[in-house]
């Protein structure tokens, strides 16, 4: 049965970019010489040697400092609308928005746009005119709604192979992206992760972190759902060191080419079959990784949509 070891009592980014630099500093005898491959003289010498791998214009002091913001928003947003323009229009509209209902009780947010509509003068019994609306259900609301209890736990494999560029790794997130605002929109509750890790022993173990990007009940912030999935430099800095880090956290030695990446399947089978996902309070889970192509983001995003419209019907 596969083995999933791996630290997940971070509550954001900060808590694990503050463990990450006390266990960097204190890694043990297994994995203190992987210290060496990320001082200031060796990071600045892939940085001068190779411009793919952190991206251009990177500093030594930028990823030491910690990544906090994309490095391209204007490229979230030219890839985010691509793809969101190519995928089929019933395949978007599977998952509608919550309906917005009205109600004359007073609950909810009163709307003038709603009241104007058939507005008339009247007069009063004491003679004395005044401006009254025909409408009467004019205070605005989202009524409760079955899907509620369709709670959505996104797992997004923030791994890629070292030939990739940015623009290409990035669509490593946007499918996730797209799904978690279509099912926010929709009314359903959704909470989204990050996975840092490596598989060994062909994959029947994984060792790693997993980051919460949003709590079901935090705003999204797309910006740093790009920033976790997608960006080399948090990727090959922050997450390589995570993955060596969480390594000597379960008192392992880190495999000389850190392991094996997972794709979404893999995750996926991972998570399910060594029963981590038993603690998780969502009724359906959804896995991404090894995505780089605007084709296979449409693909995950039609599938996965698909899926979760069935299940909100029912």
């Amino acid at each position: 049965m596969p083995k999933a070891l791996l630290k997940d009592d971070f509550s954001n980014l900060l808590e694990y970019q503050q463990w990450l630099g006390q266990s960097w500093g204190n890694l043990s005898a297994l994995n203190h010489h992987f210290q060496e491959h990320y001082t200031e003289w060796a990071v600045s010498s892939r940085i001068r040697g190779d411009r793919d791998w952190y991206g251009a214009g990177v500093t030594y002091r930028e990823l030491a400092d910690g990544i906090t913001q994309y490095k391209d928003p204007e490229l979230i947003e030219r890839l985010y609308n691509k793809v969101a323009h190519e995928l089929p229009a019933d395949i978007v509209n599977r998952i509608k928005k919550r309906k917005l209902n009205f109600n004359a009780l007073g609950l909810g947010v009163f709307s003038f746009d709603r009241a104007a509509m058939t507005l008339y003068r009247a007069k009063m019994p004491s003679g004395k005119m005044a401006v009254k609306t025909a409408t009467k259900e004019l205070f605005a609301w989202f009524p409760a709604e079955t899907r509620d209890r369709h709670a959505v736990e996104l797992f997004i494999s923030c791994d890629a192979p070292g030939n990739m560029t940015a623009d290409r790794m990035l669509y490593g997130g946007i499918s996730a992206i797209l799904i978690a605002e279509l099912l926010i929109n929709a009314g359903v509750k959704v909470r989204i992760n990050i996975v840092i890790g490596s598989g060994i022993e062909a994959r029947e173990k994984y060792v790693g972190c997993v980051v919460p990007v949003k709590g079901y009940d935090d705003p999204f912030d797309r910006n740093l759902a790009a920033l976790l999935t997608s960006d080399p430099r948090f990727m090959r800095f922050d997450a390589f060191k995570g993955v060596i880090a969480a390594f000597d956290h379960f008192r392992m030695p880190t495999p000389a080419g850190m392991g094996l990446p997972m794709n979404a399947a893999q995750l996926k089978d991972m998570f399910e079959q060594s029963g981590y996902t038993k603690k998780s309070q969502a009724q359906h889970r959804y896995y991404f990784g090894g995505t780089f192509s605007e084709a296979a983001a449409i693909k995950d995003i039609e599938r996965i949509i698909d899926d979760i419209a069935r299940k909100l019907d029912t």
